[in-house]
């Protein structure tokens, strides 16, 4: 799972206030960002509102909260050029949307590493897209 900085988990709320972030302290203590529906930043942790009084850091790493999707649903985003990616175990295969288009909006999926995607992928993977 991709990791970002207090500060750019900030800047992505500006650009997609749908997110939400978790983080967990060096205590274990769970924390989870967003904004709330008057778009204030707000922290809380075990349900409970803490705001951002000096119990996060800017350095602290988040990690986007996202929901599975189906594989269908994950190609036709990669089709209209979001990143996606697959779990399977404790794997994690990202495919970054490259131009790749063969002609009529047929595209190939690699993951990162250059490794074409594969029918335990399709079958058995948790899909995800990158917000």
């Amino acid at each position: 799972m991709r990791k970002y900085k207090t500060f750019e988990a900030i800047s992505m709320l500006n650009d997609n206030p749908d997110l939400k972030f978790n983080h967990a302290d060096e205590n274990g203590i769970m924390f989870t960002m967003y904004l709330d529906e008057e778009e204030y930043v707000t922290v809380i942790s075990n349900s409970h509102y803490t705001g951002m009084d000096g119990n996060i850091k800017i350095n602290d790493e988040w990690t986007i909260i996202q929901e599975p999707v189906n594989f269908t649903e994950a190609v036709e985003a990669y089709s209209k050029e979001h990143n996606i990616y697959c779990r399977i175990g404790n794997e994690e295969h990202y495919y970054t949307y490259e131009a790749n288009d063969l002609g009529d909006n047929i595209f190939y999926l690699s993951d990162d590493n250059g490794v074409t995607i594969t029918t335990l992928e399709i079958l058995e993977g948790t899909w995800y897209i990158e917000n």
